[in-house]
């Protein structure tokens, strides 16, 4: 084999990003979900203290975990679990917005 179709396999296999570089973007992913999730606790806690409701910080967190797991669905098709969390989680968060709307209106 030569040097340029050496080059040609390895761009096509790196394509996607390196190894390094996918462990970084799952770590920050990581990392972004669990603020997220402490700012809405601050947010709910905040809300039933002050005895509002508070469904629509559930409401948010669903719809982001949905949008999570839907684009790791598009891009590992194989892997319906992903699939199958974006519809539940979508569904959560569409189901606790109604419930936010019926009690502030």
């Amino acid at each position: 084999m030569d040097k340029e179709e050496l080059l040609r396999r390895s761009r096509l296999e790196n394509k996607k990003g390196d190894e390094r570089e996918l462990d970084l973007l799952q770590k920050s992913t990581k990392a972004g979900m669990i603020a997220g999730l402490a700012y809405c606790m601050v947010l709910m806690l905040i809300k039933i203290f002050l005895g509002q409701p508070h469904q629509d910080i559930y409401s948010l967190y669903s719809v982001i975990l949905s949008a999570y797991y839907g684009y790791r669905w598009t891009r590992q098709r194989e892997c319906k679990t992903f699939l199958i969390g974006a519809c539940v989680w979508g569904t959560v968060g569409i189901f606790l917005f109604v419930v936010y709307l019926v009690q502030i209106l």
